[in-house]
This record gives structure tokens, sequence and C-alpha cells, in this order.
């Protein structure tokens, strides 16, 4: 899939690096954005942000979904659930889902101190395609890289050297998540997950069959995701900061 103009030069350049590297080079950016205060950094965030996808995309009284939100990611400015947050209002709602209790309080805590709370629903479960428990490897320096342990390509003795340790989550799907919240139509659903976002869409149909969402931003984990969309009734419309960003085909 072809770059576009709209996905990051970050992201671009993270593409290009061992992960490792990346994490080593990008740890004096990360303490300075750390140190900045929290309301200046996403000040700043948001006005780089606001007119590129997704974030271009929502209006005050959407709905929208993030689904897998890092603790590591909020403290530096980089958590597009607070962004999220930050643009909706009135009737709008943000809807997060995230296994981590951590990184769930820190949500919540995020939101009370901005004065969010009343816009956002925090789920403490993992999505997926149906109501299950599944093995993640996580560790508590970065939240942001917990992955399936199935979908891992290290082995367990390589990922306890790394400071990773296995945890069982419960996971849900985003059909039950809006029916028990009796919640309309959703606008964006974004998914940055270590390469679950495929079998996420999975737990989707009932959503998908009243003709939501009207886009869907997937991270850069995995390939042939133009082709996948396809199949969910989705077009390429641009790369983002994270990855990619699809638009539903009118009468799919």
């Amino acid at each position: 899939m072809t770059s576009k103009s709209d996905r990051g030069l970050i992201l671009r350049t993270k593409l290009l690096i061992p992960e490792r590297v990346w994490r080593i080079a990008t740890r004096p950016a990360s303490w300075v954005l750390g140190a900045l205060p929290e309301q200046l950094k996403y000040k700043m965030g948001l006005r780089a942000r606001k007119a590129s996808i997704p974030y271009s995309l929502i209006e005050t009284d959407d709905v929208v979904v993030q689904i897998g939100a890092p603790a590591d990611l909020l403290k530096v400015g980089r958590s597009r659930s607070a962004y999220f947050m930050n643009l909706v209002s009135g009737n709008g709602k943000l809807v997060v889902m995230e296994p981590d209790s951590d990184n769930c309080r820190a949500m919540e805590a995020y939101g009370a101190r901005n004065g969010f709370s009343d816009r956002l629903i925090v789920v403490n479960a993992g999505a997926w395609s149906s109501d299950t428990t599944l093995s993640f490897y996580e560790s508590k320096k970065h939240p942001a890289s917990a992955v399936m342990v199935e979908l891992s390509e290290a082995t367990p003795e390589e990922m306890r050297r790394r400071g990773y340790h296995r945890v069982d989550v419960p996971v849900t799907t985003v059909d039950k998540v809006f029916a028990e919240h009796a919640l309309p139509l959703p606008k964006v659903i974004s998914i940055t997950t270590n390469g679950a976002e495929l079998e996420i869409l999975h737990g989707m149909s009932d959503l998908l069959a009243k003709g939501g969402p009207e886009y869907i931003s997937l991270a850069v984990t995995g390939d042939r995701y133009a082709e996948s969309m396809v199949e969910f009734g989705y077009e390429y419309l641009g790369d983002d900061d994270r990855g990619f960003t699809f638009r539903r085909v009118a009468n799919s």
C-alpha cells in the first residue's frame, strides 16, 4: 500500500528500524514530552492533528471508539483516546476498550482531570470476535507493546528476558458493548492493537449490518488490510498517524 501525505513522518521512520532501536532513539523525546504539562502537550498535539485523518473526520456529537489505550502513550501526549475526548462533546461519546486495569484507570483519571467524564465510557476488557479469555504478553514498562501469546513471534523465554509476563484477560465484542450501553452507530472506530484488528472486526457484525461505522482506522500491524477491508465493505481513504483509515462504501 503506497504512502500518502497523511501518514506522519514519525510513523514512516518507525517502520524502517527495529523496535528496540526505536525505543532507545525516542527515549529522550518521550522524557521531554512526559515532563510537559498535560494540557499544553495535548493542546499542541491537537492543533497538529486536527486537519489529518482520522481526527478531521470527528464532529462534536459523534460516537467514537478507541480500542487499545496504553498509559505510556497517554503520558507522552500520543494517546488517541485523549485526542478523541477533546474532539467530542454535547451528545458525543468516546468508548474506550482496554484490557489492562491500570491503563483504564489512567484514562478515567485523565477524563476526570479535564472535565471529560460525561463523554467517556471505559470498558475494562479486550476487544475480540466473541466473549472469551485470551492470553497476552504484557510489560508495565511498555504498555503499548502488549501482544497476544498466539501472535507473538518470540519464544516465552525471550519474552521473559525482555521483561514481559503472561496474563489472561477477558475479551468481548464491540457489538455487545454497544448493545449494553444502548449507543447509536459510531462515526469512527480506531483499532490500535498488535495484530488482532481483523478478528475484532468480526465482532462488529451487528454494527456493520446496520451501516456503521462510517470510518475504521487500523494500526500498521498486519498485511493485506486493503483487501481484507473490501470484504467488510470498506475502501482505503488514506494513511494516518498510526496506519490506515478506511471509508464505508455506499450501499455496502
